[in-house]
């Protein structure tokens, strides 16, 4: 079955917002302002089932394939590792870059 990402910022207390930790000129912000990719669920839909697990969101998938293309990452893994070297980063950086 087909998973749909759900927001849930308001689920967790933690007093980090990711939104603020992304610089207003990052180029990813431009980019999620201009693409959708919420369609890839309807190309692919006929591809799942109807019972089982719940997958990821395929919109996830697209965007986290994306970021490997634009970060030039030769593997999910090593987008993994990026990810976590990233959050080391900024896990005590001031906030806020708004």
């Amino acid at each position: 079955m087909m998973g749909i990402r759900q927001a849930q910022k308001d689920l967790f207390s933690y007093s980090v917002d990711l939104d603020k930790r992304v610089r207003i000129g990052n180029p990813l912000r431009a980019i999620a302002e201009r693409i959708d990719f919420a369609f890839v669920r309807q190309e692919v839909a006929a591809e799942y089932g109807y019972n089982g697990n719940v997958s990821e969101d395929p919109a996830v998938i697209l965007k986290m394939m994306f970021l490997l293309f634009y970060d030039d990452i030769s593997s999910e893994r090593g987008e993994m590792d990026s990810a976590k070297r990233f959050q080391a980063h900024h896990a005590n950086a001031a906030p806020s870059h708004r």
